[in-house]
């Protein structure tokens, strides 16, 4: 049984990997490539719903015994934000160097995005607790995410 669910959340995962790679774009700084890739996976997550929720918040659906690394799609899109963070921090942009926590965080925020805007669409959330627009929320979420990773810059002297 948990190999039919799997198959069924590789395809998930694959439609989710290539609204990623598409919102991706390398000539632009990587703070720009986040806030795209960010919105990307929050606009593909409140679209499918149930496939998010498979994907990410019901249970563990692991991979069958010995599948290749390359097929493991959830990897995959998470391989382009981590690029994107490693390329933000080989440039210097960001005040971390420690690009694995930066590419969590990031990954955690926009989920976290997701999932309360699903769980109030499906009236699983007060409605209290996410008075706005999710558009509103993601646009905020995502431009304080990439603000809080950046690198601070040295002030001109006077």
């Amino acid at each position: 049984k948990d190999e039919h669910v799997f198959a069924a959340c590789t395809r998930h995962f694959q439609d989710f990997r290539i609204a990623i790679e598409r919102a991706d774009d390398p000539a632009r700084s990587s703070l720009e490539r986040l806030r795209l890739m960010g919105r990307a996976y929050c606009e593909w997550g409140i679209r499918n719903p149930e496939a998010y929720r498979v994907m990410f918040m019901d249970r563990e659906i692991g991979p069958p015994e010995g599948t290749p690394i390359e097929e493991i799609h959830c990897l995959a899109a998470l391989a382009l934000l981590r690029d994107a963070v490693q390329a933000g921090g080989a440039a210097g942009e960001f005040a971390s160097t420690d690009t694995e926590m930066l590419a969590m965080t990031y990954w955690g925020g926009v989920h976290g995005v997701v999932a309360l805007t699903i769980e109030q669409q499906a009236g699983w959330v007060n409605e209290h607790m996410l008075q706005y627009d999710p558009d509103q929320v993601i646009t905020c979420m995502i431009g304080a995410r990439t603000r809080g990773l950046q690198a601070s810059r040295p002030s001109a002297p006077n």
